[in-house]
């Protein structure tokens, strides 16, 4: 089993216990215990691992965070069975990916970490998207704004994005001060953030939810119903 995974993100993934015949083992795991065995060189401890109890029978969620890109190997022993092969996770940095639409109003910074977006303004809708799918486990991250804070639309999208209006229509996302988009808008409770403010996003793929937070007012809202693509 592998997946890709971002560092200094929190991801999840889903362990399904099953005997020789590839039939789930129902009950709950006693004990679960679990072993690094591989990861890169920079990483100078183990990270932390949570389990607990998944949303069916013979179901378990394994927590964890990684700092370092590279290759790691863990081990997952169950009421003293050892699986088969160790979980493979494959760590990268996510980066901004630059759409084409309109690409001569944005530049990006060396590390592709800083988007900006130009003075003049072509009336079209630019894009930018994160160079690392999603499509499993549980993942956060920040985002801050510019001086200006309106006319932008967070949140995510499912590839290829050409940056029309239509497509953030269909996308789940927020724009300040204005409407959320995806599962319905709503107008009556408007998302509002200020200029160079921090955002916090947390898409949850398994439960098929996104949130963000307004850490300075603490405000948080929620899109349910996610369908099950990579974003």
């Amino acid at each position: 089993f592998s997946q890709e995974c971002t560092v200094n993100s929190t991801f999840e993934m889903r362990i399904v216990c099953k005997d020789a015949q590839d039939r789930v083992i129902p009950g709950h795991a006693d004990s679960i215990k679990t072993q690094w065995v591989s990861r890169p060189r920079g990483e100078t401890r183990d990270p932390v691992v949570e389990i607990d109890a998944g949303d069916r029978p013979g179901c378990y969620r394994l927590r964890s965070r990684v700092g370092v890109i590279g290759e790691y190997q863990l081990h997952v022993e169950i009421n003293g069975v050892r699986m088969s092969q160790p979980v493979t996770l494959h760590a990268s940095l996510q980066h901004f990916d630059c759409r084409e639409c309109d690409a001569d109003q944005i530049s990006l910074s060396s590390d592709k970490h800083k988007a900006t977006r130009g003075a003049g303004d072509s009336g079209l809708f630019s894009s930018v998207l994160g160079g690392v799918g999603m499509r499993q486990g549980l993942h956060s991250w920040k985002i801050q704004i510019g001086a200006s804070p309106y006319y932008q639309i967070l949140g995510i999208a499912s590839k290829p994005l050409n940056g029309t209006k239509s497509n953030y229509n269909q996308s789940f996302s927020w724009e300040s001060n204005r409407k959320r988009y995806g599962d319905g808008h709503d107008d009556s409770n408007p998302v509002k953030w200020q200029a160079n403010e921090i955002l916090e996003f947390e898409l949850d793929c398994d439960q098929h939810t996104l949130r963000m937070t307004v850490p300075r007012s603490g405000e948080s809202h929620t899109i349910s119903n996610l369908p099950e693509k990579e974003f």
